[in-house]
């Protein structure tokens, strides 16, 4: 159930952005994703907060992360979105870093219960993004920076809205994980 509501969620946003690839975010569209980026750690941090230590560090499926993996994964992937998008904007077509997230998830903080830091990482990045998004000018949206391992251009706005597509699969993965 927890993929199939992934990949339907999946799905439907890559759908929408392909779908929209030339037509820019309009203002309505970057305030709602503004307040996505505002309230998303929020609703992290309520979702997990009345499972115990125990809860967030058991791996339930075999072969994938704890809750606690995938909090932490979540904070590492703001500040690398966080990066994306900022040398996007002020750098000529950057090259793009990725991350071995899978290692990145064995490391001691990714499997520690305590979550405070992770979120207070998340919360700081995403409201720095949130407050960015809406001054973005079209020809900011459509500046781009190349993803070496990939080897696909990204422009600003697809950096944002995979940022945003990012954290609300996870959100929707760790729900499923508590059920």
């Amino acid at each position: 159930y927890q993929m199939e509501v992934i990949f339907h969620i999946l799905c439907h946003l890559l759908y929408n952005e392909q779908k929209r690839m030339d037509i820019p975010m309009n203002q309505a569209e970057k305030l709602a994703l503004q307040q996505t980026l505002i309230d998303s750690p929020k609703k992290l941090a309520q979702l997990i907060a009345p499972i115990s230590a125990e809860q967030r560090t058991t791996q339930y499926i075999d072969g994938e992360w704890s809750i606690a993996q995938n909090v932490h994964h979540c904070a590492d992937v703001a500040v690398l979105f966080y990066a994306r998008l900022k040398r996007i904007l002020t750098e000529d077509n950057p090259t793009l870093m990725g991350l071995a997230q899978d290692e990145w998830a064995m490391l001691p903080e990714a499997n520690s219960a305590d979550t405070d830091n992770a979120f207070a990482l998340m919360q700081s990045i995403q409201q720095s993004v949130a407050t960015l998004v809406p001054s973005l000018t079209e020809e900011q949206l459509a500046r781009t920076g190349f993803h070496a391992r990939y080897e696909v251009s990204m422009t600003a706005e697809s950096v944002i809205n995979k940022f945003n597509l990012h954290i609300t699969m996870h959100l929707a993965q760790i729900q499923d994980q508590i059920d």
